[in-house]
């Protein structure tokens, strides 16, 4: 019977441990996926979830200028969407962390940048620079 016990008990803990393993990992998103989802958010004027991607200190640098720390850039980013911006991504590559991406960024329907270049690196999930490949952290 003692044997027993210790089986079930043993069995017991063990099952616990299988069940209680996935809510302390938590699932980290591919590069891409950040990116891509990061954007998706930006498109839907949903703030508070583009925001979730961004690193504390990240780095964004763009034609007007280059922010830092994520309360600067959202400071920013909610100009942007004041004035309707919006993204069209696509042919995204990546290696790194580093995903690269054919841009067309528009305010309201004016087209105000286009390239092949976009530049964003995620690390741990995370974005910590979105820009301009001159100003890419080193």
């Amino acid at each position: 019977p003692l044997i027993l016990i210790g089986v079930a008990v043993a069995l017991i803990f063990g099952l616990y441990s299988v069940a209680n393993a996935g809510l302390k990992v938590e699932p980290t998103l591919d590069p891409t996926t950040v990116v891509k989802s990061y954007y998706d958010a930006l498109n839907s004027q949903d703030l508070e979830t583009a925001m979730s991607f961004i690193a504390d200190d990240a780095v964004m640098s763009y034609p007007d200028g280059k922010f830092q720390g994520k309360e600067m850039i959202q400071r920013v980013v909610q100009g942007w969407l004041a004035g309707n911006f919006r993204s069209e991504n696509s042919n995204y590559r990546e290696s790194n962390g580093e995903v690269r991406y054919d841009y067309k960024v528009y305010f309201g329907d004016n087209l105000v940048d286009q390239d092949t270049d976009g530049l964003t690196i995620v690390k741990d999930g995370k974005i910590v620079f979105d820009g301009l490949e001159k100003d890419k952290p080193q």
